[in-house]
């Protein structure tokens, strides 16, 4: 478990299936994503046993809400780090958070700063890589709050809302990360 000042980080467990389930096939979340198919429990089985439990290459987290008048952790998202490389020492981070009533300032961003200082301090990763949709300017806005750096356009890259849309490619290295944390630590501690 990985805690932060208002949020926590837990592995995925058996139990979080449909949980995860239900979140992922809400418009609100596969809105944003490549894929809006809906995801069956087989399917969803299928993905805890490939990618979920095969934790050297795979990391994904539960992230939990600290809630004060319940005085306990909520559920409210997932984030991972996926497809790490240890050769090349890289990786890919994506997340959601599944409700909007749980996006307050700074639950993504505490959320997304300790995957990254779980991938940067924890696993010694050089690099880690994400995908942004063509639209999606807030959250690519939040990605460039660490450093990451549009690395590169796919141009028309995937049939999304009934138009393609290009995908920007966002990357972010150990030192552009070591360079922006004193200013997201501050901007973390005022949101508190």
């Amino acid at each position: 478990m990985i805690y932060g000042r208002r949020v926590r980080l837990r592995v995925v467990e058996a139990e979080d299936l449909e949980r995860v389930r239900c979140w992922r096939n809400s418009p609100e979340v596969y809105y944003p994503m490549y894929n809006w198919d809906p995801i069956t429990a087989e399917m969803q089985r299928h993905w805890y046993e490939t990618r979920v439990l095969k934790r050297e290459r795979h990391h994904y987290f539960l992230v939990e809400r600290f809630v004060p008048g319940e005085s306990n952790y909520r559920p409210v998202g997932l984030i991972s780090l996926t497809d790490v490389d240890g050769r090349h020492r890289r990786g890919d981070v994506g997340f959601y958070i599944a409700n909007a009533e749980d996006r307050l300032p700074g639950v993504a961003l505490e959320a997304e700063y300790m995957l990254l200082s779980f991938a940067f301090d924890q696993l010694g990763l050089h690099k880690v890589c994400l995908e942004v949709i063509q639209g999606n300017d807030k959250v690519a806005k939040m990605h460039r709050h660490y450093g990451f750096e549009l690395e590169g356009r796919l141009r028309g890259h995937v049939w999304h809302d009934g138009v393609f849309k290009d995908v920007l490619v966002m990357g972010l290295l150990a030192s552009d990360f070591a360079a922006h944390r004193e200013k997201i630590e501050a901007l973390l501690e005022r949101l508190a």
